[in-house]
Protein backbone atom coordinates (compact mmCIF):
# COMPACT_ATOMS: atom_id res chain seq x y z
CA UNK A 1 0.00 0.00 0.00
CA UNK A 2 1.13 3.54 -0.66
CA UNK A 3 0.75 6.14 2.08
CA UNK A 4 1.61 9.81 2.13
CA UNK A 5 2.21 12.27 4.96
CA UNK A 6 3.62 15.79 5.22
CA UNK A 7 7.33 15.82 6.12
CA UNK A 8 6.42 17.70 9.32
CA UNK A 9 4.62 14.54 10.59
CA UNK A 10 6.07 12.24 13.23
CA UNK A 11 7.12 8.58 13.04
CA UNK A 12 4.12 7.77 15.27
CA UNK A 13 1.78 9.35 12.67
CA UNK A 14 3.31 7.16 9.98
CA UNK A 15 2.96 4.06 12.16
CA UNK A 16 -0.74 4.80 12.84
CA UNK A 17 -1.35 5.34 9.13
CA UNK A 18 0.34 2.00 8.35
CA UNK A 19 -1.61 0.23 11.12
CA UNK A 20 -4.87 1.55 9.69
CA UNK A 21 -3.86 0.69 6.13
CA UNK A 22 -2.89 -2.91 6.96
CA UNK A 23 -5.50 -3.29 9.73
CA UNK A 24 -2.80 -4.62 12.06
CA UNK A 25 -1.50 -3.24 15.34
CA UNK A 26 1.99 -3.59 16.78
CA UNK A 27 3.89 -2.71 13.60
CA UNK A 28 7.57 -1.92 13.33
CA UNK A 29 8.59 0.27 10.39
CA UNK A 30 11.95 -0.38 8.76
CA UNK A 31 13.63 1.84 6.16
CA UNK A 32 15.14 0.52 2.93
CA UNK A 33 18.53 0.96 4.62
CA UNK A 34 17.50 -1.35 7.47
CA UNK A 35 16.93 1.34 10.11
CA UNK A 36 14.05 0.62 12.52
CA UNK A 37 11.91 3.70 13.13
CA UNK A 38 11.43 3.34 16.89
CA UNK A 39 10.79 6.81 18.32
CA UNK A 40 7.14 7.79 17.69
CA UNK A 41 7.97 11.42 18.57
CA UNK A 42 10.74 11.72 15.97
CA UNK A 43 9.94 14.03 13.07
CA UNK A 44 9.95 12.49 9.60
CA UNK A 45 12.19 15.41 8.62
CA UNK A 46 14.86 13.95 10.95
CA UNK A 47 14.58 10.47 9.41
CA UNK A 48 16.57 10.12 6.21
CA UNK A 49 13.59 9.16 4.00
CA UNK A 50 13.32 10.14 0.37
CA UNK A 51 10.03 10.83 -1.38
CA UNK A 52 8.71 7.52 -2.69
CA UNK A 53 11.07 5.40 -0.58
CA UNK A 54 9.76 1.97 0.36
CA UNK A 55 9.40 0.97 3.99
CA UNK A 56 8.87 -2.49 5.40
CA UNK A 57 6.09 -2.93 7.97
CA UNK A 58 6.79 -5.84 10.28
CA UNK A 59 3.77 -7.08 12.24
CA UNK A 60 4.42 -8.40 15.74
CA UNK A 61 1.98 -10.63 17.58
CA UNK A 62 0.50 -9.20 20.78
CA UNK A 63 0.85 -11.01 24.09
CA UNK A 64 -1.76 -11.03 26.86
CA UNK A 65 -1.44 -12.03 30.50
CA UNK A 66 -4.42 -11.89 32.83
CA UNK A 67 -5.67 -12.63 36.32
CA UNK A 68 -9.26 -12.51 37.56
CA UNK A 69 -8.96 -8.79 38.22
CA UNK A 70 -6.36 -7.43 35.80
CA UNK A 71 -4.62 -7.85 32.47
CA UNK A 72 -1.49 -6.71 30.65
CA UNK A 73 -1.18 -6.49 26.86
CA UNK A 74 2.18 -6.00 25.11
CA UNK A 75 4.25 -6.94 22.12
CA UNK A 76 7.98 -7.67 22.22
CA UNK A 77 9.81 -4.56 21.02
CA UNK A 78 6.71 -2.35 21.28
CA UNK A 79 6.57 1.11 22.84
CA UNK A 80 4.87 0.03 26.07
CA UNK A 81 2.46 -2.13 27.99
CA UNK A 82 -1.29 -1.62 28.38
CA UNK A 83 -2.66 -2.63 31.79
CA UNK A 84 -6.10 -2.51 33.39
CA UNK A 85 -7.49 -3.74 36.69
CA UNK A 86 -6.25 -4.33 40.22
CA UNK A 87 -3.22 -6.34 41.26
Amino acid sequence: DRVSLPSSSKVGDLRILAQNSFQKGFLSLITAGGRILENPQQSLEDVPLRDGEHLTALWREARLTATRAAFALWSPGADGVVTRGCA
